[in-house]
């Protein structure tokens, strides 16, 4: 169950074992989500990220709560 869209399917666990199946713990990302998070990582400087948002280039989204 997705936060903004519902109800959406989506790949499942790849390896099924009969007493521990798996099943996805969490919803996919938001679009957006962790834009921020990854430029910053490869060396944008928040100034670039504000003039790529600027440009409608990327969105960036609020993080999800956490637990």
């Amino acid at each position: 169950n997705h936060p903004v869209r519902g109800m959406i399917k989506m790949l499942g666990v790849p390896v099924k074992l009969k007493k521990t199946p798996g099943r996805p713990q969490l919803p996919p990302p938001l679009l957006g989500e962790h834009s921020e998070e990854i430029l910053r990582e490869i060396g944008y400087t928040d100034e670039q990220i504000g003039e790529l948002v600027a440009a409608k280039v990327i969105k960036v989204a609020p993080a999800k709560p956490c637990c």
